[in-house]
């Protein structure tokens, strides 16, 4: 990357001051960009059929990373950009310790509001040796929600409710139920929000999509 950076003016020991026409290039460039990496996520493989749940991870990535990029027939640099815009990092085993799985929609297909209300049934025993939780996240940056008391809920949460078939009704919205505080996490108006399930201590049922997670269910009204 080191020449392609400096055709475009930013070298070692240099200050970058494109000129602006160059200026208007390359901000024309990051926002085309930015779309690009925003379709292509949006474009991952449902991890068992028919969910809205997806491990956002290019397997050529994957092998990749855990290989230290060795392999001189294959450099995935479209699909380690992706990583890094909804990721910041790469995780090296995913998988073998933890699996992440993401939702960006609810059972209907629409983008998850932060107006809305919803709800997300975590199935009873969760195939994990250590313990479940999941976390809301802005949907347009991939970052926490901004100016709410907290962004997740987990099977450590204390007092989290717990139905009498073993399963954990999730809440999500701006409101808290009444009767469900610890079951609550908080969105925000005017931002669609996602959400990231995490396994630690991940077991094989979950590996081998023999147990599920169902999707997230709107809760709100039906607008006339």
């Amino acid at each position: 990357m080191i020449d392609v950076l400096a055709s475009i003016g930013i070298e070692k020991g240099k200050p970058f001051a494109p000129d602006e026409p160059t200026a208007e290039l390359l901000n024309a460039a990051l926002v085309q960009t930015h779309a690009w990496l925003d379709a292509r996520y949006e474009d991952f493989d449902s991890f068992v059929p028919d969910s809205r749940w997806f491990f956002p991870v290019d397997m050529s990535m994957a092998r990749a990373v855990v290989s230290g990029f060795t392999d001189s027939d294959e450099y995935p640099i479209d699909a380690r950009g992706l990583t890094y815009y909804w990721g910041f990092s790469s995780v090296k085993r995913a998988g073998q310790n933890q699996l992440y799985l993401f939702s960006t929609r609810d059972a209907a297909g629409d983008a998850l509001d932060g107006a809305g209300s919803y709800r997300l049934t975590v199935p009873a025993d969760v195939p994990v040796s250590q313990y479940w939780s999941v976390t809301g996240y802005n949907r347009a940056t991939h970052t926490l929600i901004r100016e709410v008391s907290h962004a997740s809920r987990s099977s450590l949460t204390p007092d989290l409710g717990v139905n009498a078939d073993g399963s954990v009704d999730l809440y999500l919205g701006e409101q808290a139920p009444t009767s469900s505080q610890s079951n609550w996490i908080p969105t925000r108006a005017g931002e669609e929000f996602e959400l990231i399930f995490r396994f630690y201590g991940v077991q094989p049922p979950v590996l081998k999509k023999a147990w599920s997670l169902p999707d997230v269910e709107n809760l709100s009204p039906a607008q006339a």
